[in-house]
């Protein structure tokens, strides 16, 4: 348990709440004992690696969108982005939430 509170805090103090590598953290054999306690307990989501096949190519592009009463882009994607040219197995669906 002590060890857990330390490297949550460190996680805190170095991360705050995004993303980050273990390897960033003072002791990494001591924080990943440590992240094993905080993820029982729901204090870290560990970020799921994702594998690709060989010889295949994988882009990724990041960018904001709000979905208060619809979707809506709150900052621009990359000026490289065309949609025309991305294709995804997932889609977007608006969802509304009857009262």
């Amino acid at each position: 348990m002590k060890t857990s509170r330390a490297v949550f805090s460190g996680v805190h103090k170095k991360a705050g709440p995004f993303p980050f590598n273990v390897r960033v953290l003072d002791d990494e054999k001591r924080a990943r004992m440590g992240l094993q306690e905080a993820v029982q307990h729901s204090l870290v989501k560990p970020y799921e690696v994702i594998y690709t096949p060989p010889n295949t190519f994988v882009a990724a592009f990041h960018f904001t969108i709000a979905l208060p009463g619809g979707p809506s882009s709150l900052t621009h994607p990359p000026v490289w982005y065309k949609p025309e040219l991305v294709r995804s197995e997932k889609e977007l669906r608006t969802v509304v939430a009857a009262h």
